[in-house]
C-alpha cells in the first residue's frame, strides 16, 4: 500500500505567493511542488539546503511593518 499524501496548510502574504506562483511556474513547477521539493531536500542535507542569512536591517523593518499592515492588532 503506497503512503498517502498529508494536508499542510500554512499561510503566505498574498504577493509572496503570487511571486512565488509566477517564478515556479516559469519552471513547469507548482508551488505545491517546489515547497515538496524544498522539504524533501531538506531532509537530505539533514537541513535546510540553503544558508540562512540574517536579512539586512531595511528589509526586516520592511517585514515589520508589512506584518503590522496585515494584523492590526499587532501595530
Amino acid at each position: 500500500m503506497p503512503n498517502q499524501p498529508v494536508n499542510v496548510t500554512f499561510w503566505l502574504d498574498p504577493k509572496v505567493k503570487a511571486e512565488a506562483d509566477a517564478l515556479f511556474s516559469e519552471m513547469g513547477l507548482t508551488l505545491n511542488t517546489a515547497v515538496s521539493m524544498f522539504v524533501r531536500q531538506s531532509i537530505r542535507d539533514g537541513g535546510f539546503p540553503f544558508r540562512p542569512t540574517v536579512a539586512p536591517a531595511k528589509d526586516a523593518e520592511a517585514a515589520v511593518t508589512d506584518e503590522k499592515a496585515a494584523d492590526p492588532k499587532k501595530a
